[in-house]
């Protein structure tokens, strides 16, 4: 089989960049929001979870801490999955970008 062209390896090395640029690196936010919705649930769950050990009465702060942990674990279904393709795409594109060097 014949080796692929210089020009070749460049125009794929681009390609490659360039998927790189314009879906990975936007989507990074997506990884953000993820660990700071993490956060959020983890620190609603804590205090919450002390809050019914002491057995005091629920405030309106309470009441709306309740509703942001419920909505950022709802969140965490939503954007694992996301954030699970974004890094298999990621690892994905990085060995076939170490591939394609290691050709040259």
């Amino acid at each position: 089989m014949n080796k692929p062209s210089k020009k070749w390896q460049q125009i794929r090395r681009a390609t490659l960049d360039r998927v790189r640029r314009q879906v990975i690196t936007p989507m990074q936010p997506i990884t953000t929001l993820f660990v700071a919705t993490v956060l959020l649930y983890s620190a609603g769950f804590v205090r919450l979870n002390i809050l019914a050990e002491t057995g005091q009465n629920y405030t309106w702060l309470d009441a709306l801490q309740i509703l942001g942990t419920a909505v950022s674990g709802l969140l965490l279904l939503i954007l694992s999955g996301a954030v699970m393709t974004l890094g298999f795409m990621s690892m994905r594109l990085e060995k076939v970008t170490q591939g394609s060097e290691g050709a040259h």
